[in-house]
This record gives structure tokens, sequence and C-alpha cells, in this order.
């Protein structure tokens, strides 16, 4: 690489002065150098020549001294190293200028042997500057991808029902909190027919990008497996499969899945290694629901999953949630837990759904008050009206 160094004085003698010394440097294409006699014509080579990687500059100049070009320089280019060249009794100015911003200094008369020192101090901290800046930028490019992937990952997620198809029928609420800009959490609902609605909530066995993409296939095989074929024991062992045969990386998630009859408030379900919804009965009993003995889709090929039944009564809610929720953290080093999710919505009594699921959410976040969320949380609840104005 060839630093371009600017060197910015009146002395007509200091130009063949350098090029003689570096010339082999010059030669092998290391070194390049322009001259300038005061700031003034400095400042217009750096805005014609983006490429100047250093700056030696006197201090005593016509027409513009060289602290004015300094302090000029800093609004132009503040990444830009500069060494000031002065008299030995000119120490007033040099502390001034490296105020100011200068890198380092030499004495006048030059002496080479010190030049050759302090030019390769600067420019082992322009390359430190260059690739910080590199590094800046490289990061700053992520964030922004990361931000239009956030905004995408959102936009995957369901919107809301026809409000024909869910009036008196049922209600739902749902929240996803990512730990990063994206996440392997998941929600998702669906009809399968006109009076079977089916209900899923995932968890990724990892975070950030990769969950975000395997999320992003787990959501897509199960909906479009379930739409088609509505049988959750087969479907899921199949579902499974597909994943175990297309999984490098070993990831898997965890994933609940119901399917609720409308007619009826039975809700038919798979448990694959996922957290135990709760039931909020209408007397505000919280109950768990029932575990399948189910593993996380993808972990092993030819798992047998077993499917099971419960009802729900008129205004029941069902409320799923993944594990950032029980597993939240406080400053003590101690979980949000099960209990503590049960207690909570135990107190939920003459709460609409929306205020329920808002409840659990505001509470683990008092809970890890003062730390870092570690986790995707995750919150999904769906209240049955009964089997009033059936379609």
């Amino acid at each position: 690489m060839c630093y371009k160094i600017l060197v910015v004085d009146d002395e007509p003698d200091l130009k063949p002065l350098l090029e003689l010394h570096f010339r082999k440097q010059i030669k092998d294409r290391e070194l390049s150098f322009l001259f300038a006699e005061n700031g003034l014509v400095a400042l217009d080579k750096i805005s014609s020549e983006k490429d100047v990687d250093l700056i030696l500059t006197d201090i005593n100049m016509p027409e513009m001294d060289g602290l004015t070009f300094l302090s000029k320089l800093q609004d132009l280019n503040e990444n830009l190293i500069s060494v000031v060249i002065s008299a030995y009794g000119d120490m007033g100015n040099i502390r001034q200028a490296m105020n100011i911003g200068a890198y380092d200094f030499l004495m006048k008369p030059i002496e080479f042997n010190d030049l050759d020192i302090t030019l390769s101090k600067a420019i082992s901290e322009n390359q430190k500057i260059k690739e910080a800046l590199k590094v800046s930028s490289q990061f700053i490019a992520i964030q922004q991808e990361l931000e239009i992937a956030k905004h995408i990952q959102q936009s995957m997620l369901p919107q809301e029902l026809n409000s024909a198809e869910v009036k008196n029928r049922f209600d739902i609420f749902s929240k996803m909190i990512a730990a990063k800009k994206v996440g392997g959490d998941f929600y998702d609902y669906f009809f399968i027919d006109e009076n079977r609605l089916a209900f899923v909530i995932g968890d990724v066995a990892d975070k950030g990008v990769p969950a975000a993409l395997y999320m992003v296939m787990s959501r897509m095989i199960i909906k479009s497996y379930l739409i088609s074929n509505p049988d959750l024991q087969t479907g899921f062992s199949h579902i499974n499969n597909i994943l175990v045969k297309d999984n490098p990386s070993s990831m898997f998630v965890t994933v609940f899945c119901g399917i609720l009859n409308l007619t009826n408030g039975q809700v038919e379900y798979v448990n694959a290694g996922h957290n135990p919804p709760c039931v909020i009965t209408s007397s505000f009993e919280i109950k768990e629901t029932e575990t399948t003995d189910g593993i996380g889709l993808g972990v092993s090929e030819n798992f047998k999953f077993v499917s099971k039944k419960f009802t729900l009564q008129q205004d029941e809610v069902i409320f799923l949630f993944t594990d950032g929720v029980t597993e939240a953290l406080n400053k003590e080093g101690i979980l949000f837990s099960n209990e503590k999710l049960i207690n909570s919505l135990s107190q939920c009594a003459n709460l609409s759904l929306d205020e329920i699921g808002n409840k659990v959410i505001a509470d683990v976040r008092v809970h890890s008050l003062g730390t870092i969320q570690s986790d995707d949380i995750t919150v999904f609840a769906l209240k049955y009206f009964g089997n009033k104005n059936i379609l």
C-alpha cells in the first residue's frame, strides 16, 4: 500500500531533501509526497486529493499558518493524522498544535533518523485508524441490514384475521420481543377450515440471524403442512423428519401447536418439547396443559408424536409463552420461573386479553430490571368466546 503524505511548508529546500531521502520508498511505491507552501493551499489539495494519509506541517507560514490549518483540518477530516514541524524554541506553539489534534512533532532542523521513526509510528497509527473505520463501516452496514431483517421478520408475523371471522368467536393477543435485532421465536394462527383454528408458538434453540432463518423455515413447513393435512400426530412426525434431514447445523425448535374447534371448544394439541401453556379458567384458576412427551423438532428422526385433547369453556384463555418469559433473570440470577408466571396470571381477574398479555410482559421486565435481555420473549393468548354465532 502506498501512503500519501502531504508536506505543508514554505521552505523550498525541503521538497528535494525528502524526495532524496525517501527515494527508495517512492520508487517502490511505498510512499508518495504532495507539497503545499501554506495551509490554504494544503486545504485545497486535501479537498482534491481524497486519499491523503498523513500531514507533515510547519507552524509558521504565510497566508495561513499551521495552527489555523490544523484547526480547519479537524473540521475537514478529524481522522487525518498530522505531525507538526517547528523550531526548538517554539514549544508554546507545538503544545497548542498538540492540543488541537496533532499526533506528534519534529524539531527543526529535521534529523532524518527522527523523521523515519516518527513517520513509521504515524503510519502505524494511520493503519489502526483505517482498520477501525473499516470495522465501524461494516458494523453500521450490518446493523442496517439487521434492521431491514427485523422489519421483514415482523411483517411475516400473522396479521389480524378478518373481523367477520373472529367476531364473538375468539380473541387473540400476541407479542414478540427479540433479544437481538432478529430472533428465533415465532407464533402463528390460521384457519384449517371455517370452524377450526390452528395456533402455534415456537422457539429455536439459538439466537440472532441463524435462529431467525431456521425459524422462518420451521414456521413455513408447519403452516403449509397443517393447512392441507391437519392430523397433528402424523403431521408433526413428518415435519420433524423434514427438519432433521435439512439441518446441517444441528439446530432444533420447540413447538406447541393446537387446533381449536370453534363449535365446541375442543383443543387437540401436540407439544414438541415446548413450555406447557396455561389455561386461565372462567373462575381464574390457572392450569398447565398436560405434556405429550414430545421432543424438539429437528432433534431425532422418526420420532412418533402423540396428541392430546382438552376443552376450553366459554370465556376461557389459553396462554402460550416461550422460555424467554420463565427464564428471564434478575440481577441476582434468579429466574422469573413458572411459579411467578402462574402468580402473574392469577392476578388478571377482570382484565381484557390485551391487559393480561401486557401485564405478564411488564412483570417479566420488572423482574429483570437492570439486566440485559438474554433471550427472545414471546407471549400468545387466545380467548374462546363459546359457540355463539358459529358461521
